[in-house]
């Protein structure tokens, strides 16, 4: 016979008025020493150490169950008969792994995962995988992709590079999380300040691999954002730095306000003449070609550090938006600082003009705020979206194939657009 009861006030069938016998439970004073689990020694018959802290633990829980460690079963059957009682995880886990074993009991016991900082979902499914918990290795690695985004990229590459060669994962993430960092440099840059990402990426880059990033032509950021993140790097990160540094910097893009400070760094971080230099031989290409440019660089190279003076670094980085997807509608995108050059991306007919905005300034290391967006139907400025930008490409009539044009902000505060007549 079974007692139920659809509401809690009720009492059992058995203590009714209708039962010929009556009977209460004594009720019990619960506490935690009622309560079986890693953090109450109450019963326990194993012991871990991990550094420099110990954990009372039970060998029924860590070795059997649907959560359970095949290392620790195996540890159990041969420690056991060596007339041990404990394993020592320090040489056992990597040294990034080692505050996470609370973690790790708290889910071998009550299921419990505790996601905390993305990155540290890295250092679960390594300790997973080394421990042999499949469910937490199921677990870890869902959350680790449901939440990658360019946000952690940072945190991811300085996980990576405390667990480098634990597992072939960790490659993947440190190789895709140098991708977002790349793409959205100058968003990072704004998200976390110029400081804290210093510290962190070099904490997971060596500064020879750090310096290519900063050098790399598809750096999406504004040279402004380059720049002060070079300061920081150099002055505050505390690394034996090798090459030169700063001449990853772009000094004849950056803003007014910068170019002054750069200037007064040459002699004491910047060699002298490199600012000045950098600055009249692209002014030189603009005028005269890259004919001209280049054999005045030739001449003048022997001025500055070896390999200092590039022709690639006269010119913008080159951001790259993101190939069309099927389905979307393809854009043209034009840019007035190189009207000559077309790249095709493709939105969804139903995404914000605002949205669509961001994106493509963000791609492209411009600020939105000096970006004028208009529809340049027939390569003219049809209409000018920056007064619909709450639409959607649908109700702003942009269709595929449809050009846009980014009219950047001129120095002098004037713009490159007019409306079609």
């Amino acid at each position: 016979m079974s007692c139920r009861s659809d509401d809690a006030s009720e009492k059992c069938p058995s203590n009714n008025n209708n039962s010929k016998f009556l009977a209460e439970f004594p009720g019990l004073v619960q506490d935690s020493a009622h309560e079986l689990g890693w953090r109450n020694s109450a019963l326990s018959d194993w012991r871990l150490r991990c550094g420099g802290e110990e954990y009372q633990v039970h060998r029924a829980f860590l070795g059997r169950g649907p959560r359970a460690s095949g290392f620790f079963a195996a540890a159990f059957r041969c420690e056991k008969q060596e007339g041990d009682c404990e394993t020592d995880l320090s040489c056992i886990l990597p040294k990034a792994c080692w505050a996470k074993v609370p973690s790790i009991l708290d889910f071998i016991y009550e299921g419990k995962l505790s996601l905390g900082e993305p990155a540290e979902l890295l250092s679960l499914f390594v300790a997973a995988d080394v421990l042999q918990i499949q469910a937490l290795f199921e677990q870890a690695l869902q959350a680790l992709n449901e939440g990658f985004t360019w946000t952690v990229a940072p945190q991811m590459l300085e996980k990576a590079a405390a667990l480098r060669g634990c597992h072939e994962l960790v490659l993947q993430v440190s190789e895709a999380a140098a991708v977002l960092v790349k793409q959205h440099f100058g968003a990072l840059l704004k998200e976390m300040g110029a400081c804290d990402l210093a510290l962190r990426l070099a904490s997971a880059f060596q500064s020879e691999d750090l310096l290519l990033l900063l050098d790399d032509d598809r750096l999406v950021a504004h040279e402004d954002g380059v720049f002060v993140f070079l300061e920081e790097w150099t002055a505050k990160a505390g690394m034996p730095l090798t090459g030169n540094p700063w001449a990853a910097c772009r000094f004849a893009f950056l803003s007014a306000e910068c170019l002054v400070e750069a200037a007064m760094l040459e002699g004491t971080c910047l060699p002298p003449r490199a600012v000045s230099l950098s600055v009249a031989l692209r002014k030189l290409l603009e005028d005269k070609g890259a004919s001209v440019c280049e054999n005045q660089l030739c001449s003048k190279s022997s001025m500055l550090p070896d390999g200092w003076l590039q022709m690639r670094r006269l010119c913008p980085r080159k951001s790259e938006l993101r190939k069309p997807i099927p389905g979307e509608l393809i854009l043209d995108i034009y840019c007035s600082t190189m009207p000559l050059v077309v790249t095709q991306t493709s939105e969804c007919k139903t995404t914000q003009l605002s949205q669509l905005k961001s994106r493509l300034c963000e791609a492209l290391g411009l600020e939105p705020c000096k970006v004028h967006m208009w529809d340049y139907y027939n390569l003219r400025p049809l209409e000018h979206l920056e007064l619909i930008l709450s639409k959607t490409l649908e109700q702003a009539r942009i269709f595929d194939k449809n050009p846009i044009l980014l009219d950047v902000m001129r120095p002098d505060g004037t713009w490159e657009a007019v409306i079609a007549r």
